[in-house]
């Protein structure tokens, strides 16, 4: 995954892009997002609902999916205690809901995450849950393909 992650940002993936704004459409939340891991930093590669490019690891609950490597729901991000200081949960875009599933290579490593969020809290039915860590492992392998293509 070093191809992907160490390039400038690729140009857009229409299969990513359409992924995400399915995810948006059928999950009905404002943003939707596929973050990879370069270092200390999340990059923000394909985005929907969301300006920011990226953002440090541990300023996000997306460095927690990575961490654990498993899918993280959180119905309200400010009331729980390890992400309420968190920039996009204290500051702008004030998320509250969020919800993301890792990223994972065919080695088992995990390279990034396919997540979602709104600025109200919600819950997420266990069939949503299920087919976002789908749509996570879809992402995964596209991301792989990408990166043999540019290899």
């Amino acid at each position: 995954m070093a191809a992907l992650s160490a390039s400038n940002g690729p140009s857009p993936d229409p299969v990513i892009d359409e992924l995400l704004g399915t995810l948006v459409g059928r999950l009905g939340v404002e943003t939707a997002a596929l973050a990879l891991v370069e270092g200390d930093q999340l990059r923000f590669a394909e985005r929907r609902g969301l300006a920011l490019q990226g953002a440090p690891r541990d300023a996000t609950p997306c460095g927690q999916v990575v961490s654990c490597g498993e899918l993280l729901v959180l119905r309200d991000a400010s009331a729980d205690e390890r992400f309420r200081e968190q920039p996009l949960v204290a500051g702008e875009p004030h998320l509250r809901f969020f919800a993301g599933a890792p990223l994972f290579d065919a080695e088992g490593q995990v390279f990034g995450a396919l997540w979602i969020a709104d600025p109200s809290p919600r819950d997420l039915e266990d069939a949503d849950r299920e087919l976002l860590a789908s749509f996570a492992r879809f992402a995964a392998r596209s991301c792989e393909q990408t990166a043999r293509a540019r290899a």
